[in-house]
């Protein structure tokens, strides 16, 4: 995974027993900058003085390095936490510079049984008189350090430099340190180990070269990480300009371990570097760490303090210049919108006006009156209760009396009158509510006057010597009854009962008895509409 800080120069620092070197990217390419031996540190000193927008990764290639492989129960949250913790003290007591890492859960050691451990890598650079004292400088020079690392976490893009990712394969370099082996697993480092070499003549230094090889592999046998039965160990062989040759002759395959071999100068993220010294491969690890942000951090938290400090003071500015950015876009929107209303309300205002010169030049045409435009208000608006009176049955009373004196046959015994809005009446219990819908009862806010309405008028009678009369003269008599209210100016007449109607739920019946001579009542309903 690649990493950018806007503003600082990455930087690294590649520590060793003898000194430590100095490499910058640049043209993605990393140059050694500055070498300072053991007794420069006031030169380191002003080096880091001088590096106040870099950020540091720091490489430890240190022969004392340790390894374990502890298996410890599966927990997660706090409770894991306090458990490495405690593997630590027990393991790399004051040791500050240590990490771990998961190599996942072991498979049940029995069907039945449901316990799967996990398999911890625990680390640790048991030198730290080597490292403390550059690391103190750049503390004081409040220079950024992102993280000290190992080489061997670094392996982790050699390996896909080399085309050992997914493999299981020992890679080996040579450094200013010496002979750096790191083991790799699937891709990722298991173990590391550094060997002195003479570096006098590197092309005679093959036979050194395989025997250390071979005593890896020995070791890693024992460890049991290869199988002790001939468990092979294939072998990355990168070596510096001119030692190919002579590295090829006397690394020779066998049954426990087989070789390949690679040009460091094939790398170009190191050629810059090794134009100025060609026999390290110090650039490459250099390069490694520079373009990837390493898994594995072994730096104490007081190394990483001022680090911490700028990555919360960039958080800080970055949200302030987000939030400053939100507020001038907010700011810009409401600005426009504020404009936008103004313009609307001009537009308005500029209506109103040509509103009112029309008004004053249409009231300039009116003629002459005595009345003020106030009186005439008033009286128009004296006419709404006028034109919403209450309706009263008077008139409509006098109208069907004076008609049914043309059918004297006809015997008013109930007459019912109600006000509606349709010819039909109200439905039974909805006449209070109609009522005080119209203006005379509770008129409703904002109801319009010019709504429809009826007077009803429900008619209840018998016929007059109704039971000596036969059906064809009862009919006779109700129709003269109905023709009469029908000569009523604007009304409407519909019989809702006459006699000789045959119901659903009634039957005719013949005899002379009492109960059969009893007819039923007619019900004839008028409506009136109501003139505005």
């Amino acid at each position: 995974m690649k990493f950018s800080w806007p503003g600082l120069q990455k930087r690294a620092l590649v520590i060793r027993n003898g000194g430590v070197e100095a490499y910058v990217m640049r043209r993605a390419a990393p140059v050694l900058e500055a070498a300072f031996g053991l007794n420069e540190q006031e030169l380191f000193q002003g080096y880091c003085q001088s590096r106040k927008r870099s950020l540091f990764v720091v490489l430890a290639d240190l022969a004392e390095e340790d390894f374990q492989l502890e298996t410890v129960p599966y927990v997660i949250g706090p409770t894991r936490r306090q458990l490495l913790a405690r593997k630590f003290e027990q393991l790399y007591r004051a040791m500050p510079y240590r990490a771990s890492v998961s190599l996942g859960r072991e498979e049940a050691s029995a069907p039945e049984s449901k316990r799967r451990d996990e398999r911890v890598l625990f680390m640790a650079l048991t030198n730290q008189q080597a490292l403390n004292p550059w690391l103190e400088i750049m503390h004081a020079a409040r220079n950024q350090v992102r993280g000290v690392y190992s080489l061997a976490v670094v392996t982790n893009w050699l390996g896909s430099e080399f085309g050992l990712k997914g493999r299981t394969a020992l890679a080996v370099t040579f450094n200013r340190a010496g002979l750096r082996q790191v083991y790799l697993e699937n891709g990722d480092a298991r173990f590391a180990r550094l060997a002195s070499l003479p570096s006098a003549n590197i092309a005679e230094a093959g036979p050194r070269i395989a025997a250390e090889i071979v005593r890896t592999q020995q070791y890693l046998a024992s460890l049991r990480w290869l199988r002790r039965d001939g468990g092979l160990l294939q072998v990355l062989l990168v070596c510096p300009p001119g030692a190919r040759a002579a590295w090829r002759a006397a690394c020779v395959n066998t049954d426990r371990v087989t070789f390949e071999f690679a040009d460091q100068a094939a790398f170009g993220a190191q050629s810059a570097a090794a134009s100025a010294d060609n026999l390290y491969a110090d650039a490459l690890w250099a390069a490694g760490a520079l373009k990837t942000t390493p898994k594995v951090n072994f730096a104490p938290g007081w190394a990483r303090e001022h680090f911490t400090m700028w990555r919360w003071r960039a958080a800080l500015v970055t949200t302030g210049a987000a939030v400053c950015a939100a507020g001038i876009a907010a700011g810009a929107i409401l600005f426009g919108q504020a404009k936008t209303i103004e313009h609307q309300a001009d537009r308005h205002m500029a209506a109103m006006s040509r509103s009112n010169a029309d008004y004053q030049q249409v009231a300039k045409s009116f003629p002459a009156t005595r009345s003020t435009p106030e009186q005439l208000k008033n009286a128009v608006l004296a006419l709404d209760p006028l034109a919403t009176r209450p309706l009263t049955p008077e008139s409509l009373f006098i109208a069907i009396s004076q008609a049914l004196l043309q059918a004297p046959g006809f015997e008013l015994e109930k007459i019912d009158w109600s006000a509606s809005p349709t010819p039909e009446g109200a439905a039974p219990g909805a006449v209070a509510r109609v009522r005080a819908a119209l203006p005379g009862g509770a008129p409703t806010a904002g109801a319009s006057p010019a709504a429809e309405r009826y007077e009803v008028v429900t008619l209840t009678g018998r016929l007059s010597q109704e039971r000596s009369a036969t059906p064809r003269r009862k009919v006779m008599a109700a129709r003269a009854a109905v023709d009469a209210l029908r000569r009523i100016p604007g009304v409407t007449v519909v019989p809702l009962r006459l006699p000789m109607d045959v119901s659903p739920t009634a039957a005719i019946k013949g005899g002379d008895d009492e109960k059969a001579a009893d007819a039923e009542p007619i019900v004839v309903r008028v409506s009136r509409k109501v003139a505005a």
